[in-house]
Protein backbone atom coordinates (compact mmCIF):
# COMPACT_ATOMS: atom_id res chain seq x y z
CA UNK A 1 0.00 0.00 0.00
CA UNK A 2 2.85 2.81 0.82
CA UNK A 3 4.76 1.55 -2.40
CA UNK A 4 1.06 2.20 -4.38
CA UNK A 5 0.57 5.46 -2.84
CA UNK A 6 4.68 6.59 -3.42
CA UNK A 7 4.51 5.66 -6.80
CA UNK A 8 1.17 8.30 -7.46
CA UNK A 9 2.69 10.85 -5.75
CA UNK A 10 5.79 10.64 -7.92
CA UNK A 11 3.53 10.30 -11.01
CA UNK A 12 1.70 13.59 -9.94
CA UNK A 13 5.18 15.47 -9.00
CA UNK A 14 6.07 14.71 -12.38
CA UNK A 15 3.07 15.42 -14.28
CA UNK A 16 3.51 19.32 -12.30
CA UNK A 17 7.16 19.76 -13.31
CA UNK A 18 5.69 18.65 -16.55
CA UNK A 19 2.88 21.56 -16.60
CA UNK A 20 5.72 24.24 -14.83
CA UNK A 21 7.86 23.21 -18.02
CA UNK A 22 5.67 23.44 -20.86
CA UNK A 23 4.34 26.84 -19.61
CA UNK A 24 7.74 28.51 -18.89
CA UNK A 25 8.60 27.08 -22.94
CA UNK A 26 5.78 29.06 -24.16
CA UNK A 27 5.37 32.02 -22.53
CA UNK A 28 9.21 32.64 -21.72
CA UNK A 29 10.82 31.24 -24.85
CA UNK A 30 11.01 34.74 -26.75
CA UNK A 31 11.41 32.69 -30.39
CA UNK A 32 8.09 30.92 -29.67
CA UNK A 33 6.12 31.90 -32.97
CA UNK A 34 2.43 31.23 -31.06
CA UNK A 35 1.84 33.07 -28.00
CA UNK A 36 0.69 30.86 -24.86
CA UNK A 37 -2.51 31.06 -24.49
CA UNK A 38 -2.96 31.63 -20.43
CA UNK A 39 0.09 34.47 -20.52
CA UNK A 40 -1.40 37.81 -19.11
CA UNK A 41 -1.14 41.43 -20.99
CA UNK A 42 -0.91 44.60 -20.66
CA UNK A 43 -1.33 47.84 -23.10
CA UNK A 44 1.59 50.93 -23.87
CA UNK A 45 -0.89 53.65 -22.86
CA UNK A 46 -0.57 57.48 -22.58
CA UNK A 47 -0.24 58.96 -19.14
CA UNK A 48 1.76 60.29 -15.97
CA UNK A 49 4.63 59.13 -14.29
CA UNK A 50 5.23 60.41 -10.56
CA UNK A 51 8.91 59.52 -8.88
CA UNK A 52 7.88 60.01 -4.72
CA UNK A 53 10.24 60.04 -1.65
CA UNK A 54 8.70 59.03 1.50
CA UNK A 55 9.70 59.69 4.76
CA UNK A 56 8.69 59.94 8.45
CA UNK A 57 8.99 63.06 10.98
CA UNK A 58 6.79 65.27 13.28
CA UNK A 59 5.87 68.54 12.98
CA UNK A 60 7.53 71.31 14.82
CA UNK A 61 7.45 75.32 15.02
CA UNK A 62 9.83 76.99 12.76
CA UNK A 63 10.40 79.50 15.20
CA UNK A 64 11.43 78.98 19.47
CA UNK A 65 12.66 81.22 21.72
CA UNK A 66 14.56 80.72 25.50
CA UNK A 67 13.65 83.84 26.62
CA UNK A 68 15.84 85.17 29.99
CA UNK A 69 16.48 88.02 31.97
CA UNK A 70 19.49 89.07 30.21
CA UNK A 71 22.68 89.53 32.32
CA UNK A 72 20.47 89.94 35.35
CA UNK A 73 19.23 87.59 38.39
CA UNK A 74 17.20 88.05 41.44
CA UNK A 75 13.82 87.66 42.85
CA UNK A 76 11.23 87.05 40.48
CA UNK A 77 8.15 89.81 41.74
CA UNK A 78 5.65 89.22 38.98
CA UNK A 79 4.76 87.09 36.37
CA UNK A 80 2.08 88.33 33.99
CA UNK A 81 1.85 85.30 31.82
CA UNK A 82 0.55 81.15 31.56
CA UNK A 83 1.27 78.81 29.57
CA UNK A 84 -0.80 78.96 26.44
CA UNK A 85 -0.86 82.44 26.27
CA UNK A 86 -0.48 84.39 22.79
CA UNK A 87 1.63 87.29 23.23
CA UNK A 88 2.91 89.58 21.01
CA UNK A 89 6.84 90.96 20.22
CA UNK A 90 7.32 93.82 23.08
CA UNK A 91 4.72 92.36 25.41
CA UNK A 92 5.62 91.92 29.10
CA UNK A 93 6.36 88.97 30.18
CA UNK A 94 7.79 88.63 33.62
CA UNK A 95 9.53 90.75 36.36
CA UNK A 96 12.33 91.31 39.00
CA UNK A 97 11.83 93.05 42.20
CA UNK A 98 14.46 95.76 40.96
CA UNK A 99 15.38 97.41 44.41
CA UNK A 100 19.18 96.42 44.23
CA UNK A 101 19.49 97.30 40.48
CA UNK A 102 17.68 101.15 41.43
CA UNK A 103 20.17 101.27 44.40
CA UNK A 104 23.15 100.65 42.36
CA UNK A 105 21.54 103.14 39.52
CA UNK A 106 21.40 105.62 42.49
CA UNK A 107 25.33 104.80 43.16
CA UNK A 108 26.75 105.34 39.65
CA UNK A 109 24.85 108.59 39.51
CA UNK A 110 26.21 110.05 42.21
CA UNK A 111 29.38 108.69 40.94
CA UNK A 112 28.75 110.88 37.78
CA UNK A 113 28.25 113.55 39.41
CA UNK A 114 31.40 113.39 41.65
CA UNK A 115 33.06 112.85 38.13
CA UNK A 116 31.47 116.30 36.95
CA UNK A 117 32.61 118.21 39.91
CA UNK A 118 36.07 116.72 39.39
CA UNK A 119 36.00 118.30 36.31
CA UNK A 120 34.50 121.87 37.45
CA UNK A 121 37.49 121.87 40.31
CA UNK A 122 40.18 121.19 37.41
CA UNK A 123 38.98 123.73 35.10
CA UNK A 124 41.11 127.03 35.01
CA UNK A 125 38.72 129.21 33.07
CA UNK A 126 35.89 129.53 35.71
CA UNK A 127 34.97 129.83 39.03
CA UNK A 128 33.75 127.91 41.72
CA UNK A 129 30.04 129.58 41.38
CA UNK A 130 30.21 128.85 37.34
CA UNK A 131 31.19 124.96 37.75
CA UNK A 132 28.80 124.51 39.67
CA UNK A 133 26.38 126.34 38.06
CA UNK A 134 27.02 123.81 35.03
CA UNK A 135 27.31 120.94 36.93
CA UNK A 136 23.82 121.65 38.38
CA UNK A 137 22.95 122.24 34.71
CA UNK A 138 23.68 119.59 33.60
CA UNK A 139 22.53 117.05 36.21
CA UNK A 140 19.21 118.90 36.05
CA UNK A 141 19.00 118.59 32.10
CA UNK A 142 19.43 114.69 33.00
CA UNK A 143 16.42 114.88 35.44
CA UNK A 144 14.80 116.27 32.76
CA UNK A 145 15.91 113.90 30.61
CA UNK A 146 15.28 110.87 32.57
CA UNK A 147 11.42 113.00 33.24
CA UNK A 148 10.78 113.29 29.47
CA UNK A 149 11.51 109.06 29.12
CA UNK A 150 9.13 108.75 32.03
CA UNK A 151 6.29 110.92 30.52
CA UNK A 152 6.42 108.84 27.18
CA UNK A 153 6.44 105.31 28.68
CA UNK A 154 3.26 106.62 30.52
CA UNK A 155 1.64 108.42 27.29
CA UNK A 156 2.38 105.12 25.37
CA UNK A 157 0.49 102.39 28.03
CA UNK A 158 -2.35 104.98 28.82
CA UNK A 159 -2.35 104.52 24.37
CA UNK A 160 -2.44 100.87 24.96
CA UNK A 161 -4.60 100.80 27.82
CA UNK A 162 -7.62 103.80 26.14
CA UNK A 163 -7.06 101.21 22.63
CA UNK A 164 -8.31 98.53 24.59
CA UNK A 165 -11.16 100.28 26.22
CA UNK A 166 -12.65 102.32 23.47
CA UNK A 167 -11.82 98.76 21.57
CA UNK A 168 -14.33 96.70 23.81
CA UNK A 169 -16.67 99.62 23.64
CA UNK A 170 -16.89 99.74 19.75
CA UNK A 171 -17.27 95.98 20.23
CA UNK A 172 -20.19 95.97 22.88
CA UNK A 173 -22.15 98.97 20.90
CA UNK A 174 -21.47 96.45 18.11
CA UNK A 175 -23.10 93.22 19.50
CA UNK A 176 -25.86 95.16 20.76
CA UNK A 177 -26.75 97.06 17.05
CA UNK A 178 -26.46 93.33 15.45
CA UNK A 179 -29.07 91.68 18.02
CA UNK A 180 -31.61 94.85 17.84
CA UNK A 181 -31.72 94.18 14.19
CA UNK A 182 -31.86 90.39 14.87
CA UNK A 183 -35.17 91.30 16.91
CA UNK A 184 -36.72 93.54 14.33
CA UNK A 185 -36.21 91.32 11.61
CA UNK A 186 -37.73 88.27 14.09
CA UNK A 187 -40.89 90.56 15.04
CA UNK A 188 -41.21 92.26 11.60
CA UNK A 189 -41.86 88.10 10.31
CA UNK A 190 -44.29 87.68 13.13
CA UNK A 191 -46.41 91.16 12.50
CA UNK A 192 -46.18 89.57 8.77
CA UNK A 193 -47.48 86.24 9.47
CA UNK A 194 -50.29 87.87 12.37
CA UNK A 195 -51.35 90.11 9.36
CA UNK A 196 -51.58 86.97 6.86
CA UNK A 197 -54.04 85.26 9.66
CA UNK A 198 -55.89 88.58 9.99
CA UNK A 199 -56.53 88.49 6.33
CA UNK A 200 -57.30 84.65 6.34
CA UNK A 201 -60.08 85.69 9.26
CA UNK A 202 -61.59 88.52 7.37
CA UNK A 203 -62.67 86.47 4.78
CA UNK A 204 -64.01 83.96 7.27
CA UNK A 205 -67.38 84.60 9.10
CA UNK A 206 -65.58 84.12 12.66
CA UNK A 207 -66.00 86.98 14.61
CA UNK A 208 -63.55 85.76 17.39
CA UNK A 209 -60.86 84.59 14.71
CA UNK A 210 -61.06 88.15 13.54
CA UNK A 211 -60.69 90.03 17.21
CA UNK A 212 -58.15 87.34 18.19
CA UNK A 213 -55.85 87.98 14.68
CA UNK A 214 -56.74 92.12 15.06
CA UNK A 215 -55.44 91.69 18.57
CA UNK A 216 -52.17 90.35 17.00
CA UNK A 217 -51.60 91.85 14.72
CA UNK A 218 -51.62 95.20 16.96
CA UNK A 219 -49.45 93.55 19.36
CA UNK A 220 -46.57 93.14 17.15
CA UNK A 221 -46.36 96.43 15.25
CA UNK A 222 -46.05 98.04 18.94
CA UNK A 223 -43.27 95.50 19.21
CA UNK A 224 -41.79 96.69 15.58
CA UNK A 225 -41.87 99.73 16.48
CA UNK A 226 -40.28 99.24 19.76
CA UNK A 227 -37.48 97.30 17.79
CA UNK A 228 -37.28 100.01 15.67
CA UNK A 229 -36.54 102.90 18.05
CA UNK A 230 -34.25 99.83 19.96
CA UNK A 231 -32.57 99.83 16.33
CA UNK A 232 -32.29 103.43 16.33
CA UNK A 233 -31.13 104.00 19.64
CA UNK A 234 -28.11 101.09 19.27
CA UNK A 235 -26.88 102.83 15.61
CA UNK A 236 -26.67 106.22 17.63
CA UNK A 237 -24.91 104.25 20.50
CA UNK A 238 -22.23 102.90 17.78
CA UNK A 239 -21.34 106.04 16.14
CA UNK A 240 -21.29 107.60 19.40
CA UNK A 241 -18.82 104.94 20.55
CA UNK A 242 -16.43 104.65 17.15
CA UNK A 243 -16.32 108.66 17.74
CA UNK A 244 -15.59 108.98 21.14
CA UNK A 245 -13.00 105.89 20.44
CA UNK A 246 -11.23 107.80 17.61
CA UNK A 247 -11.02 111.09 19.46
CA UNK A 248 -9.44 109.30 22.35
CA UNK A 249 -7.12 107.52 20.69
CA UNK A 250 -6.40 110.80 18.30
CA UNK A 251 -5.86 112.76 22.01
CA UNK A 252 -3.10 110.15 22.85
CA UNK A 253 -1.93 109.38 19.85
CA UNK A 254 -0.85 113.26 20.08
CA UNK A 255 0.27 113.06 23.50
CA UNK A 256 2.89 110.18 22.68
CA UNK A 257 3.93 112.19 19.58
CA UNK A 258 4.71 115.44 22.00
CA UNK A 259 5.93 113.66 24.74
CA UNK A 260 8.50 112.00 21.79
CA UNK A 261 9.80 115.72 21.00
CA UNK A 262 10.01 116.51 24.58
CA UNK A 263 12.06 113.73 25.10
CA UNK A 264 14.54 114.53 21.90
CA UNK A 265 14.39 118.43 22.94
CA UNK A 266 15.55 117.36 26.72
CA UNK A 267 18.63 115.05 24.98
CA UNK A 268 19.54 117.65 22.86
CA UNK A 269 19.31 120.26 25.84
CA UNK A 270 21.60 118.16 27.73
CA UNK A 271 24.23 117.40 25.00
CA UNK A 272 24.56 121.06 24.02
CA UNK A 273 25.07 121.63 27.77
CA UNK A 274 27.62 119.08 28.02
CA UNK A 275 29.24 120.71 25.03
CA UNK A 276 29.42 124.26 26.72
CA UNK A 277 30.90 123.12 29.84
CA UNK A 278 33.62 121.54 27.47
CA UNK A 279 34.44 124.82 25.69
CA UNK A 280 34.18 126.83 29.15
CA UNK A 281 37.03 124.14 30.12
CA UNK A 282 39.18 124.76 27.75
CA UNK A 283 41.68 127.01 29.77
CA UNK A 284 42.63 124.18 31.91
CA UNK A 285 45.58 122.44 31.29
CA UNK A 286 44.50 119.46 28.19
CA UNK A 287 46.12 116.43 30.13
CA UNK A 288 43.66 117.34 33.19
CA UNK A 289 41.11 118.25 31.21
CA UNK A 290 41.01 114.72 29.76
CA UNK A 291 41.22 112.71 32.86
CA UNK A 292 38.20 114.41 34.18
CA UNK A 293 36.35 114.17 31.32
CA UNK A 294 37.34 110.21 31.02
CA UNK A 295 36.38 110.14 34.53
CA UNK A 296 33.08 111.44 33.52
CA UNK A 297 32.69 109.01 30.67
CA UNK A 298 33.48 106.35 32.71
CA UNK A 299 30.97 107.06 35.26
CA UNK A 300 28.14 107.51 32.28
CA UNK A 301 28.60 104.23 31.16
CA UNK A 302 28.05 102.83 34.63
CA UNK A 303 25.41 104.84 34.63
CA UNK A 304 24.08 103.83 31.57
CA UNK A 305 24.97 100.08 32.84
CA UNK A 306 22.81 100.69 35.62
CA UNK A 307 20.39 102.40 33.62
CA UNK A 308 20.33 98.98 31.41
CA UNK A 309 20.34 96.64 34.60
CA UNK A 310 16.85 98.73 35.81
CA UNK A 311 15.35 97.95 32.54
CA UNK A 312 16.27 94.26 32.41
CA UNK A 313 14.79 93.69 35.56
CA UNK A 314 11.36 93.84 32.88
CA UNK A 315 11.31 90.97 30.32
CA UNK A 316 9.90 91.65 26.90
CA UNK A 317 8.46 89.22 24.32
CA UNK A 318 11.96 89.32 21.54
CA UNK A 319 8.93 87.78 19.38
CA UNK A 320 5.34 87.58 18.93
CA UNK A 321 3.71 83.73 19.43
CA UNK A 322 2.68 81.27 22.29
CA UNK A 323 3.84 80.74 25.77
CA UNK A 324 4.95 77.21 25.65
CA UNK A 325 6.53 77.12 29.40
CA UNK A 326 7.21 79.35 32.30
CA UNK A 327 9.76 77.53 33.99
CA UNK A 328 9.61 80.01 37.64
CA UNK A 329 7.21 81.02 40.24
CA UNK A 330 6.86 84.49 41.73
CA UNK A 331 9.38 84.78 44.63
CA UNK A 332 11.41 82.43 43.15
CA UNK A 333 15.03 83.08 41.53
CA UNK A 334 15.55 83.80 38.11
CA UNK A 335 18.43 82.20 38.13
CA UNK A 336 17.07 78.52 39.07
CA UNK A 337 14.86 78.47 36.33
CA UNK A 338 15.63 76.09 33.26
CA UNK A 339 13.87 74.85 30.35
CA UNK A 340 14.20 70.80 28.74
CA UNK A 341 12.94 72.16 25.54
CA UNK A 342 15.84 72.74 22.82
CA UNK A 343 14.85 75.34 19.48
CA UNK A 344 14.40 74.11 16.67
CA UNK A 345 15.98 75.35 13.76
CA UNK A 346 13.85 77.99 10.77
CA UNK A 347 12.72 76.93 8.11
CA UNK A 348 15.04 78.94 6.15
CA UNK A 349 17.91 77.31 7.67
CA UNK A 350 20.07 75.64 4.98
CA UNK A 351 20.11 72.65 6.72
CA UNK A 352 17.89 71.09 9.68
CA UNK A 353 18.02 68.16 12.42
CA UNK A 354 15.48 66.90 15.02
CA UNK A 355 15.08 69.16 17.69
CA UNK A 356 16.78 67.07 21.06
CA UNK A 357 15.81 67.98 24.60
CA UNK A 358 18.60 69.72 26.60
CA UNK A 359 18.93 71.15 29.26
CA UNK A 360 18.63 75.49 29.09
CA UNK A 361 18.64 78.71 31.27
CA UNK A 362 15.68 79.93 29.40
CA UNK A 363 12.80 81.12 32.04
CA UNK A 364 9.85 81.51 29.04
CA UNK A 365 9.59 79.31 26.06
CA UNK A 366 7.96 81.06 23.51
CA UNK A 367 7.03 79.19 20.20
CA UNK A 368 5.17 80.19 16.84
CA UNK A 369 1.94 77.84 16.63
CA UNK A 370 1.33 78.96 13.19
CA UNK A 371 4.44 78.74 11.06
CA UNK A 372 4.85 74.74 11.01
CA UNK A 373 7.01 72.10 9.81
CA UNK A 374 7.68 68.80 9.61
CA UNK A 375 11.38 67.41 10.06
CA UNK A 376 12.09 64.16 8.95
CA UNK A 377 15.15 61.71 8.02
CA UNK A 378 15.09 60.16 4.33
CA UNK A 379 17.21 57.11 3.03
CA UNK A 380 20.53 58.03 1.34
CA UNK A 381 19.58 56.88 -1.95
CA UNK A 382 16.36 58.86 -1.66
CA UNK A 383 18.13 61.96 -0.81
CA UNK A 384 19.76 62.98 -3.82
CA UNK A 385 16.29 63.03 -5.08
CA UNK A 386 14.94 65.75 -2.57
CA UNK A 387 15.43 69.30 -3.80
CA UNK A 388 14.69 72.36 -2.45
CA UNK A 389 11.10 73.66 -3.37
CA UNK A 390 10.06 70.13 -4.45
CA UNK A 391 6.00 70.11 -3.44
CA UNK A 392 5.58 67.46 -0.44
CA UNK A 393 2.01 66.80 1.68
CA UNK A 394 2.78 65.58 4.97
CA UNK A 395 -0.19 63.19 6.42
CA UNK A 396 -1.37 63.20 10.02
CA UNK A 397 -3.03 60.05 10.30
CA UNK A 398 -4.23 60.42 13.78
CA UNK A 399 -5.50 63.71 13.05
CA UNK A 400 -6.85 62.82 9.80
CA UNK A 401 -5.06 66.02 8.08
CA UNK A 402 -3.32 66.33 5.01
CA UNK A 403 -1.26 69.42 4.97
CA UNK A 404 0.51 70.52 1.93
CA UNK A 405 3.67 71.70 2.00
CA UNK A 406 7.38 72.54 0.15
CA UNK A 407 11.13 71.31 1.03
CA UNK A 408 12.88 74.81 2.68
CA UNK A 409 16.03 72.59 3.97
CA UNK A 410 18.12 69.80 2.99
CA UNK A 411 20.87 68.63 5.62
CA UNK A 412 24.29 68.55 4.23
CA UNK A 413 25.98 65.88 6.51
CA UNK A 414 24.38 62.51 6.91
CA UNK A 415 23.12 60.43 10.01
CA UNK A 416 24.31 57.71 10.84
CA UNK A 417 22.07 55.31 13.11
CA UNK A 418 22.54 51.60 13.39
CA UNK A 419 25.06 51.55 10.46
CA UNK A 420 22.13 53.22 8.26
CA UNK A 421 22.92 56.62 6.52
CA UNK A 422 19.85 59.32 6.42
CA UNK A 423 19.73 62.82 5.64
CA UNK A 424 17.45 64.82 7.55
CA UNK A 425 15.17 67.23 5.18
CA UNK A 426 12.35 70.22 6.47
CA UNK A 427 8.94 70.48 4.82
CA UNK A 428 7.05 73.71 5.82
CA UNK A 429 3.93 73.82 6.09
CA UNK A 430 1.51 75.93 3.43
CA UNK A 431 -0.89 76.62 5.78
CA UNK A 432 -1.15 74.13 8.73
CA UNK A 433 -4.23 74.14 10.28
CA UNK A 434 -5.37 75.83 13.61
CA UNK A 435 -5.99 71.81 15.23
CA UNK A 436 -2.34 70.50 14.15
CA UNK A 437 -0.67 70.17 17.42
CA UNK A 438 3.24 70.45 17.79
CA UNK A 439 4.87 66.71 17.66
CA UNK A 440 1.70 65.17 15.94
CA UNK A 441 3.34 62.22 13.86
CA UNK A 442 3.59 62.60 9.98
CA UNK A 443 3.90 60.78 6.93
CA UNK A 444 5.97 62.58 4.68
CA UNK A 445 5.60 62.19 0.80
CA UNK A 446 7.48 64.60 -1.20
CA UNK A 447 7.47 64.57 -5.24
CA UNK A 448 10.69 64.21 -6.92
CA UNK A 449 9.60 63.84 -10.47
CA UNK A 450 6.70 63.96 -12.51
CA UNK A 451 6.20 63.37 -16.44
CA UNK A 452 2.91 63.81 -18.51
CA UNK A 453 1.74 62.64 -21.51
CA UNK A 454 4.56 60.05 -21.79
CA UNK A 455 4.44 56.41 -23.20
CA UNK A 456 4.31 53.93 -20.21
CA UNK A 457 4.05 50.34 -19.63
CA UNK A 458 3.55 47.70 -16.39
CA UNK A 459 6.51 47.82 -14.84
CA UNK A 460 6.56 44.42 -14.06
CA UNK A 461 6.42 44.29 -18.19
CA UNK A 462 9.83 45.45 -18.39
CA UNK A 463 12.64 43.28 -18.07
CA UNK A 464 16.12 44.95 -17.08
CA UNK A 465 19.31 43.40 -17.37
CA UNK A 466 22.56 45.56 -16.86
CA UNK A 467 22.01 48.62 -18.94
CA UNK A 468 19.56 47.08 -20.93
CA UNK A 469 15.70 46.95 -20.94
CA UNK A 470 13.45 44.27 -23.02
CA UNK A 471 9.72 43.88 -23.42
CA UNK A 472 7.77 41.20 -25.15
CA UNK A 473 5.02 42.97 -27.63
CA UNK A 474 2.51 40.26 -28.92
CA UNK A 475 1.52 41.06 -32.47
CA UNK A 476 -0.87 39.18 -34.49
CA UNK A 477 -1.02 36.35 -31.92
CA UNK A 478 3.23 35.80 -32.05
CA UNK A 479 5.58 37.23 -28.94
CA UNK A 480 8.56 39.00 -29.95
CA UNK A 481 11.72 40.69 -27.38
CA UNK A 482 11.84 43.51 -28.18
CA UNK A 483 14.59 46.36 -26.93
CA UNK A 484 13.41 49.48 -25.40
CA UNK A 485 14.82 52.74 -24.00
CA UNK A 486 13.41 53.77 -20.42
CA UNK A 487 13.10 56.95 -18.59
CA UNK A 488 11.12 57.75 -15.47
CA UNK A 489 10.07 55.04 -12.92
CA UNK A 490 7.35 55.58 -10.36
CA UNK A 491 3.89 55.55 -9.33
CA UNK A 492 2.32 54.94 -12.91
CA UNK A 493 4.68 52.57 -14.20
CA UNK A 494 7.48 53.02 -16.44
CA UNK A 495 8.37 55.53 -19.16
CA UNK A 496 9.22 53.89 -22.54
CA UNK A 497 11.09 56.40 -24.88
CA UNK A 498 11.18 54.31 -27.84
CA UNK A 499 11.21 50.92 -28.92
CA UNK A 500 7.08 50.33 -28.62
CA UNK A 501 3.88 52.60 -29.43
CA UNK A 502 1.00 53.49 -28.03
CA UNK A 503 -1.44 50.67 -27.54
CA UNK A 504 1.22 47.86 -28.41
CA UNK A 505 0.17 44.99 -25.77
CA UNK A 506 2.97 43.75 -24.15
CA UNK A 507 3.18 40.07 -22.42
CA UNK A 508 3.93 40.16 -18.51
CA UNK A 509 6.77 37.43 -17.73
CA UNK A 510 6.66 35.10 -15.42
CA UNK A 511 8.40 35.49 -11.78
CA UNK A 512 10.16 32.57 -10.10
CA UNK A 513 8.78 32.12 -6.98
CA UNK A 514 10.52 30.98 -3.79
CA UNK A 515 9.90 27.00 -3.69
CA UNK A 516 11.01 27.21 -7.26
CA UNK A 517 8.08 26.77 -9.47
CA UNK A 518 7.16 29.76 -11.99
CA UNK A 519 4.41 32.33 -10.77
CA UNK A 520 2.92 35.17 -12.42
CA UNK A 521 2.96 38.72 -10.98
CA UNK A 522 -0.25 40.54 -9.94
CA UNK A 523 -0.70 43.62 -11.54
CA UNK A 524 0.68 46.17 -13.04
CA UNK A 525 -0.28 50.19 -12.42
CA UNK A 526 -2.92 49.80 -10.47
CA UNK A 527 -7.26 49.82 -11.47
CA UNK A 528 -8.46 49.27 -15.20
CA UNK A 529 -8.89 46.24 -17.17
CA UNK A 530 -6.71 43.61 -18.25
CA UNK A 531 -5.40 42.83 -21.88
CA UNK A 532 -5.94 45.58 -23.89
CA UNK A 533 -7.47 47.77 -21.47
CA UNK A 534 -4.77 49.88 -20.73
CA UNK A 535 -2.34 50.57 -17.97
CA UNK A 536 -4.95 48.59 -15.43
CA UNK A 537 -4.16 45.29 -12.96
CA UNK A 538 -2.18 45.36 -16.02
CA UNK A 539 -1.99 41.83 -16.25
CA UNK A 540 -4.72 39.18 -17.68
CA UNK A 541 -4.88 35.75 -18.70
Amino acid sequence: MRRRTAVINGVLALALVGTATGGWLAIGNPSSATAATDSRTTRVTLGTITSTVTASGNAASAETREVSFDGVSGTISEIFVKAGDHVVKGAQLARLDDTDAQATLRTARASLASAQAQLSTATAGQTSAEQARTAAQIASQRVSVNNAGAQLTAARQSYALDKRQQDAVVSAATTTLAEARTELADDGARLTAAQQTLAQANAGTDAAAKQSAQADVTSYQSQVSQDESALTQATSALAQAQRTRESTLLRDSQAVTSQSGQLAAARAQLTSQRASAAVDAQPAKPGTVASATAQITSAQVQVDNAQDAVEATLLLAPMSGTVATVNGTVGGSSSGATSSTGASTGAGATSTSSSASSSSSGFITLTDVEDLQVTAQVAEADAVKVKLDQDATATFSAAGLNVAGKVTAIDVEQTITNNVVTYGITVTLTEPPSSLRIGQTASVSIVADSKENVLRAASNAVTTRGTASTVTVRRDGKDQVVSVQTGLVGEGGTEITSGVAQGDTLVVPASTGAAGGFTFPGGGLGGGGLSGGGLGSGVGR
